[in-house]
C-alpha cells in the first residue's frame, strides 16, 4: 500500500510505502503521478521487496531431558543453547518445578538436582528457562523421583525365645534367618 501524508500541496510530501508480511518478493516499480491544472508529471520509483530481517534468537534443549532421582542422590542434565540468526549473547539459567526435597543449581550451562533422602516421590515436568536480556527461551525435563535403594540384609527371630533349662540338661530353640531385600549371604553364628 502506498500513501501520503498529504495530496495537496505547494512544496513537498512524503510518500509511504508498506509490504504486507506476504508480499511476493521481487524487484518491481511503481508510478507517482503529479497534476496541477494544465501540468502532468509521472515519477516511476523502483521497490525492491525482501525477505524479512530475520531477529536474532536462540534456542535451548535439555541433554538428558529425562532424569531418574532416586532419593538422597544427584543427577545432572546439561542445557545447550542453539544460536539462531547470528545470535552470540550470554544466557542465563533457571528452574521451576522443583518437587518438595528436590533442589536444583546451575553451573553455567550444566544443571545439577539433588534429592533429599525424603523427597517427594513421584513424576514432576521441571520448566527450564534461558533469558538472554529481552529474549526468553523454555524447554522441559522429565524427573522422576525414586525411593531409595535398600541394603540387602536380615534379620532373626528365635522359636521359643525363652529356654528353661534344668542342670544337667540341654534345652534347643530355632534361630530363624528372615532375608530382607534380596540378602543371600552365609550367616555364621556365634554365642556370647
Amino acid at each position: 500500500t502506498a500513501s501520503f501524508n498529504t495530496t495537496t500541496l505547494t512544496s513537498n510530501s512524503t510518500l509511504t510505502v508498506k509490504a504486507s508480511s506476504s508480499a511476493r518478493i521481487r524487484n518491481t516499480y511503481m508510478y507517482v503521478f503529479a497534476v496541477s491544472k494544465s501540468t502532468y508529471y509521472q515519477l516511476k520509483i523502483n521497490l525492491n521487496i525482501t525477505k524479512t530481517t530475520p531477529t536474532s534468537s536462540f534456542q535451548i534443549d535439555a541433554n538428558p531431558n529425562t532424569i531418574t532421582l532416586i532419593q538422597g542422590s544427584s543427577s545432572s542434565s546439561t542445557i545447550n543453547v542453539v544460536p539462531m540468526n547470528g545470535f552470540n549473547g550470554a544466557v542465563s539459567f533457571s528452574a521451576t518445578g522443583l518437587p518438595n526435597g528436590v533442589t536444583g543449581s546451575f553451573s553455567s550451562s550444566l544443571l545439577t538436582l539433588t534429592a533429599t533422602n525424603n523427597a517427594t516421590i513421584g513424576k514432576a515436568t521441571l520448566t527450564i528457562t534461558g533469558t538472554s536480556g529481552s529474549l526468553t527461551e523454555v524447554t522441559n525435563i522429565s524427573l522422576i523421583v525414586s525411593p531409595q535403594l535398600l541394603s540387602p540384609s536380615f534379620t532373626l527371630t528365635t522359636n521359643p525365645n525363652n529356654l528353661t533349662i534344668i542342670q544337667g540338661n540341654s534345652g534347643t530353640t530355632n534361630i530363624n534367618i528372615a532375608k530382607l531385600n534380596g540378602f543371600n549371604g552365609i550367616v555364621t553364628f556365634t554365642v556370647n
